[in-house]
């Protein structure tokens, strides 16, 4: 994704407020990014901040660090993911270092990472990364089913947790 600079302006990107986290995902994106995984997670991101607004979790004066916590974690959730259940876990290990390069908390890498290993809902095998409740990462996992498995295919990993 050489030409991310040039050719995404305004995007929701553009618009992360800490310095760190900006510059950890746009590295992430140059290094292992596409044009149709970067166009996927702007639509999983316009989804769940709509679900946040509806919620008057956010609105256009307050936005949470948490929701950019979550825009992260939508631009890296697909880098690796094909359908196994180790590809799930791929993006943590090979995106900590380049995270820890950047400056991101570790409590922020913790975020970003239990949110991507989460997008797959109640279908995720592993039982512990499933995401229950109300939570962000909940609604975050909502949000990738919508744009990725309701509307279009996304392959599930064949050990699935319930079947």
């Amino acid at each position: 994704m050489e030409t991310l600079e040039e050719n995404h302006v305004n995007t929701y990107l553009d618009s992360i407020q800490d310095e760190t986290l900006k510059s950890f995902t746009r590295e992430a994106l140059m290094l292992y990014g596409d044009e149709e995984k970067f166009h996927e997670a702007e639509k999983v991101i316009n989804v769940f901040e709509a679900m946040f607004t509806k919620m008057k979790q956010m609105n256009d004066q307050s936005r949470p660090v948490w929701v950019d916590v979550l825009r992260v974690a939508a631009y890296i959730h697909n880098l690796f993911y094909d359908g196994s259940l180790l590809s799930v876990f791929e993006a943590r290990e090979t995106l900590m270092p380049l995270a820890v390069k950047h400056g991101v908390p570790i409590n922020g890498c913790a975020m970003i990472f239990q949110a991507v290993e989460g997008q797959l809902g109640e279908d995720m095998p592993v039982e512990a990364c499933q995401v229950k409740g109300d939570s962000p990462n909940r609604l975050f996992a909502w949000a990738v089913w919508f744009v990725e498995e309701y509307n279009g295919v996304k392959v599930m990993p064949e050990c699935r947790a319930l079947q």
